[in-house]
């Protein structure tokens, strides 16, 4: 009898372990197709297709980025564009790449800017450079405006007794320095950057807006509008989302009407899988406001 109970036991405590290792196998099984569904999510598909592309965050000089661009002007099954904006801007040089980036994509396909919370200064020049704006009625746009800004310290610096020395070839070598007084021939300089990167920006604005003088007087400000004054004074074409991106595109051609929207995000490979978990995004833009501090920056104040 005590063998027969040794023997079931036995037996039972087999089928434990089998059925531990099938729950882990089938386990392992259903995490590695969430993987597979989650890296593969937005991959070029075989059919026509509308591609979607997200801005979001401080914009920066992106190489990849402007790679990416190019493909949805080599992919023949990518019919149109949609760019999904929600940025308060970002570097001169970024909103410059990503302007240049989505006009060569126009200039062969339709490309529609649909704005989210915000699409100010840098994030407006990436909306410009599309054929149509849409934003929503209380979306944040505008900003028309470039700024230099850093923090300085000079006053603590005495305060605390510590002195900086600096070695330079020129007096405006370096720029501002956050920890001495300001200086005037630097500031200079900077008020120079600041008006160049300016009138580049407001040039943009004319061309591709063709407002009248008062509305550019206006708008030149550095004001922020809500959607719904920027349809009334020319910065935008539509009040909607995506769906009304899908109307403007039908009004062109009734075959943008029944085609699938994908996304197209870009690839990151190159980064270490488990990248994909963590809050890279955030420090990156962290990154990108500090580095700001070294140059005329076009981002809205607003976060």
């Amino acid at each position: 009898m005590t063998l027969e109970l040794e023997t079931l036991e036995a037996g039972r405590k087999k089928w434990q372990r089998l059925g531990f290792f099938r729950g882990l196998f089938v386990g392992i099984i259903i995490f590695g197709l969430f993987l597979l569904f989650y890296f593969n999510r937005g991959l070029d598909v075989s059919e026509p297709h509308i591609a979607r592309y997200e801005i979001n965050g401080i914009i920066t000089d992106n190489i990849e980025r402007d790679k990416h661009f190019e493909g949805f002007i080599s992919d023949g099954n990518i019919k149109a564009l949609i760019i999904r904006i929600n940025s308060p801007g970002g570097t001169t040089v970024g909103s410059e790449a990503i302007f240049e980036s989505i006009r060569q994509v126009a200039k062969v396909k339709p490309v529609i800017a649909v704005m989210g919370e915000i699409a100010a200064s840098g994030g407006y020049i990436a909306a410009l450079a599309s054929d149509y704006i849409i934003a929503r009625k209380n979306s944040l746009t505008g900003s028309i405006g470039v700024i230099i800004q850093y923090p300085n310290f000079s006053k603590l610096v005495e305060q605390v007794g510590v002195s900086v020395q600096t070695i330079s070839s020129g007096e405006e070598k370096g720029g501002q320095s956050m920890f001495l007084p300001i200086e005037l021939r630097k500031r200079e300089n900077e008020i120079e950057l600041v008006e160049a990167a300016f009138n580049w920006f407001i040039n943009l604005v004319k061309t591709r807006r063709r407002l009248e003088d008062d509305t550019m007087a206006m708008v030149s400000s550095g004001k922020l509008f809500s959607g719904q004054v920027a349809l009334e004074i020319g910065l935008i074409d539509a009040i909607g989302a995506e769906n009304e991106a899908v109307r403007y595109l039908t009004s062109l051609d009734v075959k943008y009407n029944n085609l699938q929207i994908v996304d197209k995000k870009m690839n990151t490979d190159f980064q270490p899988w488990w990248f994909k978990f963590l809050p890279i995004g955030e420090v990156n833009s962290l990154i990108a406001v500090l580095t700001s501090f070294q140059g005329p920056t076009l981002h809205s104040m607003v976060r």
